[in-house]
């Protein structure tokens, strides 16, 4: 079993089926969720308070905005939220274009479990005993 976590999580995809996966998993290992429907919410939700966030997850293919502008705008906001991305066609995207953006992490989708519990515990750390 994972190591709890601790933080708050900005979760953007077009996908309800997977915004709901994705929560319940983020929401089983001790993470508060926010979850936006598209790229362009989910930076009017950064931008409305970026200090709120810890880690922003998000998938490359969306409508309105994708999850490269989407990440590039939070880089802008701010540099040292790590920002991550699943998409099941990131092969096309070079790797300077995803450090550019300030992406830290590129995970395919379907995305694993195990491997997303493993990049989080290295982004956020896991939570310490009270």
């Amino acid at each position: 079993m994972p190591a709890r976590l601790a933080g708050r999580v900005l979760l953007a995809d077009d996908e309800e089926m997977v915004r709901a996966f994705l929560r319940e998993l983020l929401e089983g290992g001790g993470l508060s969720v926010e979850a936006a429907t598209d790229g362009r919410e989910g930076r009017a939700m950064f931008a409305a308070d970026p200090a709120a966030f810890d880690v922003v997850l998000t998938d490359l293919t969306m409508p309105h905005l994708t999850g490269l502008a989407l990440a590039d705008a939070i880089r802008r906001l701010s540099p040292a939220t790590p920002v991550m991305l699943f998409s099941g066609y990131a092969d096309g995207v070079g790797e300077e274009v995803l450090r550019a953006a300030g992406v830290r992490l590129v995970l395919p989708k379907p995305v694993e479990p195990s491997a997303l519990y493993a990049a989080l515990t290295e982004a956020l750390g896991p939570r310490r005993p009270d």
